[in-house]
């Protein structure tokens, strides 16, 4: 099922202090829609600084892809063993020299003002995390069904489309990367909480 981010204009002025973002994509073995997502960070109102994919597939249909990119946004990648989505995040995170990090997934891909909606989400609360929302599109009559069962047609808040400060990601202590599922909803109710 592919995802759609979407999120909550600011004069340059207050901006100018959070343009240190990068955008931290985690991929398995899930090329099919990383040249959407691709574009869609590198035609953001406001850019990113990179991309930093990490890349846990058997195979280097991913890597491939990445060579052949041809964006404005630079990539960073990194090969790596098998790893849920919460290890690879870690290491994207750990690989970012940028003040905010993004996070999208491989399937999530944002809508053109996403980092500079956060960004002004950011500003206006002070804040040093805002959650992404997210509209998850079917486009089959099962995945129709499952969308409807699960997430319906509304925004949901979730990880892919947040944005945080490094240090406060650090004292968090980061994603569990030892379990597959919901690392994500983990992480957010203990960063909530701090």
């Amino acid at each position: 099922m592919k995802e759609k981010g979407c999120y909550q204009t600011i004069d340059e002025q207050k901006m100018v202090g959070l343009l240190d973002i990068c955008v931290v994509i985690p991929v398995r073995d899930n090329e099919k829609y990383l040249l959407e997502v691709f574009h869609g960070v590198d035609n953001q109102s406001l850019p990113p600084r990179e991309i930093v994919i990490v890349d846990s597939s058997s195979n280097n249909i991913i890597s491939n892809l990445i060579n052949e990119w041809n964006g404005k946004v630079p990539v960073k990648y990194i090969k790596i063993e098998s790893a849920y989505p919460g290890g690879a995040r870690n290491i994207g995170v750990e690989m970012v020299e940028s003040e905010w990090i993004a996070f999208l997934d491989s399937t999530t891909v944002p809508e053109h003002d996403w980092l500079e909606r956060c960004v002004e989400t950011a500003i206006e609360k002070n804040a040093d995390f805002v959650r992404g929302l997210t509209i998850f599109e079917a486009d089959t009559y099962f995945k129709k069904l499952l969308r409807a069962a699960t997430y319906g047609c509304s925004p949901n808040g979730t990880l892919p489309g947040s944005i945080v400060k490094k240090e406060v990601f650090k004292k968090s202590g980061g994603f569990i990367s030892s379990i597959r599922s919901s690392e994500d909803v983990e992480w957010i109710e203990r960063i909530k909480s701090m």
